[in-house]
C-alpha cells in the first residue's frame, strides 16, 4: 500500500486487506501511518527519508535571516509610509548566535549554512553524543526540558547563557 501524505492509513488496515505486508508513504514523517501498531502486526513501514530536507533547511535559515533583519517588519513599515528611522534596527547575520534544538538531518544542515553566514551555530540534541557534535563543528551547550506538548523551556548549560535577541529553531525528530 502507498499513501500520499493527505490519507490516512487505518490501524485495522490487516482487518480490511489481510495480505498487506508492506506500507509507504510518499513523505518524511509516519504521521499518516499508525506504524507502531502495523509494524507489531508484522507490516514493514517505508518513508521518504531525507525528501525536502534541503528545502527545509534553507527555509529555516531564511526565515530566521528575516527575523535578524526584521524583513517583513520594516517591508510593513514601509508600506506605511515609512522610512527613517526604523522602528528597530536590522540584526547583523555574521555574529548571531543560532540555537539549533535537534541535530538530526535537517538541524545539520541548518547548521552548516549558519556556519556558511558566520553565525555562532549551537545545538542541542539528547540522542547525540558530545563528541559527534563536536566533529560537526558545534558545540553542545543547550538543555531541553520539555513538559507537555506546548510547554517548552531552554536553559544554558556548560555556564552559557541565552542573551536577548538569540535566535533558538527546534525541530521535531520522529522516533
Amino acid at each position: 500500500v502507498l499513501a500520499a501524505p493527505e490519507q490516512t492509513i487505518p490501524v485495522n488496515l490487516l482487518e480490511l486487506v489481510p495480505n498487506v505486508r508492506l506500507v509507504g508513504t510518499c513523505s518524511t514523517g509516519y504521521d499518516n501511518l499508525p506504524a507502531v501498531e502495523l509494524s507489531a502486526q508484522g507490516v514493514m513501514c517505508l518513508h521518504v527519508k531525507s525528501y525536502c530536507d534541503e528545502e527545509v533547511a534553507e527555509h529555516t535559515v531564511t526565515l530566521a535571516a528575516n527575523l535578524l533583519r526584521g524583513v517583513a517588519h520594516l517591508d510593513g513599515f514601509v508600506r506605511e509610509g515609512g522610512w527613517w528611522p526604523y522602528p528597530r534596527e536590522p540584526r547583523r547575520l555574521a555574529g548571531s548566535r543560532l540555537g539549533i534544538i535537534g541535530f538530526g538531518r535537517i538541524g545539520r544542515l541548518v547548521a552548516i549554512q549558519g556556519d556558511a553566514l558566520r553565525m555562532e551555530v549551537v545545538a542541542y540534541d539528547d540522542f547525540v553524543d558530545e563528541a559527534t557534535m563536536q566533529s560537526l563543528g558545534s558545540e553542545d551547550n543547550f538543555g531541553l526540558i520539555a513538559t507537555g506538548a506546548h510547554n517548552v523551556a531552554v536553559r544554558a548549560v556548560n555556564d552559557r547563557k541565552l542573551e536577548a535577541g538569540d535566535l533558538v529553531i527546534g525541530e521535531i525528530t520522529p522516533c
